[in-house]
């Protein structure tokens, strides 16, 4: 169960982190 979290939790930031970056890109457009 623990690593389950762990897993989810990753995701999750590298979710948050890629939509930053999104964010990043459409405002230098």
């Amino acid at each position: 169960m623990e690593d389950m979290k762990k897993r989810v939790l990753a995701y999750g930031l590298a979710v948050e982190i890629s939509n930053e970056e999104l964010e990043k890109c459409n405002w230098r457009l």
